[in-house]
């Protein structure tokens, strides 16, 4: 489940990459969006990272998520 979450983090971070430096022109709004961007995805990579972490150091996983989806 860590690889799934941090591979889905990079592929949003990557796309999101994309669709900025495919702009025809560098201009302010892009470049407030891409401080937003390189600021955002390393705090949601931690949050999600702490996540992970909680459950696999807790006793008793939530009803939704198995010990095998978590090893996964």
């Amino acid at each position: 489940m860590k690889k799934k979450i941090i591979v889905l983090a990079v592929t949003l971070f990557v796309a999101s990459i994309m669709l900025i430096s495919c702009s025809s022109k560098e201009s302010p709004e892009m470049a407030a969006k891409w401080t937003a961007l390189s600021a955002g995805v390393p705090q949601m990579i931690e949050a999600l990272q702490s996540r992970v972490d909680m459950l696999s150091q807790s006793s008793e996983l939530p009803e939704s998520i198995s010990a095998e989806v978590l090893e996964s």
